[in-house]
Formats: structure tokens, C-alpha cells, sequence
């Protein structure tokens, strides 16, 4: 039971996998016939310190000076481990003076001076004092979504927050330099939750 289980499950997640890809990209849907859903947004990662920090331990001018700061990084997920190594630099757990995957508990850290950590840049202007660091790093952006469960999303009332957040939140993202789009797009559904948004529109609400 479990082997066949185990079957239709890989066969699924592929199928969905499948899906989303030629949904986000433009040409393949074109073709196909399907919607094209575009990303809500993307928010830029950046390496980041609290000045008072930097007044201590100095300011690194290259990626691999920071492996002479004290980091502040995740503990279990090793995304920031793939993104050093990425770069060629062989980084561990062992690096990272200060370790949660609280993601709250991180970014007070940082903004507390307690090392250089890596946030997305729109925290920053509600984190007194740190500055982005090192704009040669090339970082993967995060992908940011706005999504809505499928039960819930033609109520008037959820239609009206959704649309008042999809327009204003490219607005406080540009405003943090984000260089987001100027509109949120509706995305792929999965698991019984769908993306909404103001560019793709949503169904007819039920008052």
C-alpha cells in the first residue's frame, strides 16, 4: 500500500510541477492555451548589518571577508549554505556565530548589531541603523505570492481586501526600492489555495 501510495503521490507532485511551469512561462502557455501567471513579486535579498556593528568589526568589502564577521544565519535550512556555496565559498553551520530559524528571531538579531545576517531589503527601513552590504552579491530574490483559500475567495468582502492589497502593496515594496512590478498578478492554485490579484481579477463576488 505504502509503494503504491508512493506512486501516485510522485506522479501528482509532477504533474503539478508540470503545470506550473508552463503556466509561468509566457510562450508555452501562449501556445497551450493556458492563463500565464506571472510572479506577485520579488523581493531582492541583501547582506545586512547594524552600523553600530560595523563600527566594531568593520565593513566587509568583499563576499569572502565575511567569513571574518561574526553571521548571523539559519540553523536546520540551509538556504543561505547553497547560496555560499554557490559562490564558491565551502561555508557550514559552523560559521554562523548565531544560528534560529525563527525567521522574527533573525531579523531582531540584525537589528539588534548582533552580526551581519542577509533579510530582504524592504525590512530594512524598519530596522533603524542597518544598511545593506556588499551590492556586488548577486542573491536570489524570494518569490512573494498573495494568495486566498478557493472556499473563501468570491466573498465581497475578502474580493475588497485582496484587491486593496494587491494594489497597495507593489506601492510599499517600490517605496523599500524593491523595483517590484507595479501590480499583483493571479497565480497558480494548489492545495486548495489560490493567488489573487488586481491584474488577473477575481470571479464574480458573492454579497
Amino acid at each position: 500500500l505504502d509503494g503504491l501510495a508512493t506512486g501516485c503521490s510522485l506522479t501528482t507532485a509532477l504533474a503539478y510541477a508540470a503545470f506550473g511551469y508552463v503556466c509561468g512561462n509566457a510562450k508555452y502557455s501562449d501556445y497551450l492555451g493556458v492563463p500565464h501567471h506571472s510572479l506577485a513579486a520579488e523581493l531582492p535579498i541583501v547582506a545586512c548589518a547594524h552600523e553600530r556593528y560595523l563600527q566594531q568589526a568593520g565593513t566587509p568589502e568583499r563576499p569572502e571577508e565575511l567569513l571574518q564577521h561574526r553571521l548571523v544565519g539559519f540553523d536546520q535550512d540551509d538556504t543561505i549554505l547553497r547560496g555560499f556555496a554557490a559562490m564558491g565559498l565551502p561555508v557550514g553551520r559552523e560559521h554562523f556565530a548565531l544560528r534560529t530559524d525563527h525567521q522574527i528571531a533573525h531579523g531582531r538579531l540584525i537589528a539588534a548589531g548582533a552580526g551581519i545576517g542577509f533579510a530582504a531589503r524592504y525590512q530594512l527601513r524598519h530596522w533603524p541603523g542597518v544598511r545593506a552590504l556588499l551590492p556586488q552579491l548577486q542573491i536570489p530574490p524570494m518569490p512573494c505570492w498573495l494568495a486566498v483559500h478557493r472556499e473563501i475567495r468570491t466573498s465581497g468582502p475578502v474580493r475588497r481586501v485582496f484587491d486593496f492589497l494587491a494594489e497597495a502593496l507593489p506601492k510599499e515594496l517600490d517605496a523599500a526600492g524593491t523595483g517590484t512590478p507595479a501590480t499583483i498578478n493571479v497565480i497558480p492554485a494548489q492545495a486548495g489555495i489560490q493567488a489573487v490579484g488586481a491584474a488577473g481579477g477575481f470571479p464574480p463576488a458573492r454579497e
